[in-house]
């Protein structure tokens, strides 16, 4: 991990994954036609680590593995329903370990919470692998 100092204060560096124009069929909507016949959904996702580690390592166990976002967005659009693209964007997330988990904040954009937390704790169901 590299620290950037800039006068009194100390930054971490971090690695930015950007993932633009996923296109996936769902069924969400507010209007009854959409949710029948279903539409084009095109999702970009930003993912922020919390340390440049996968660039000095090469190694994707130290990052954020593409293809496993792109298998949880295309789980979330195809299998779930809603009325509302701030729900479904809402209930994307992805478990990073060390119970810590990478969600969409409607307040706070893509962010990385403890599941320790109180707010976590209380609303956190489960998880799956994604394969």
């Amino acid at each position: 991990m590299q620290l950037m100092d800039f006068g009194d204060k100390e930054w971490t560096t971090m690695a930015k994954i950007r993932i633009h124009n996923m296109m996936f069929y769902g069924f969400h909507g507010v209007y009854e036609y959409e949710r029948e016949q279903g539409q084009k959904f095109y999702v970009d996702v930003e993912v922020e680590t919390k340390t440049d580690d996968m660039a000095d390592t090469d190694d994707i166990k130290d990052g954020v593995d593409p293809a496993a976002v792109y298998d949880i967005v295309k789980d979330v659009v195809e299998n779930t329903r809603f009325q509302l693209l701030g729900a479904l964007s809402a209930h994307v997330g992805i478990y990073s370990g060390d119970r810590q988990f990478i969600n969409a904040s409607s307040s706070h954009g893509v962010s990385v919470a403890s599941l320790d937390s109180s707010y976590w704790g209380a609303c956190y169901i489960g998880a799956r692998r994604v394969l």
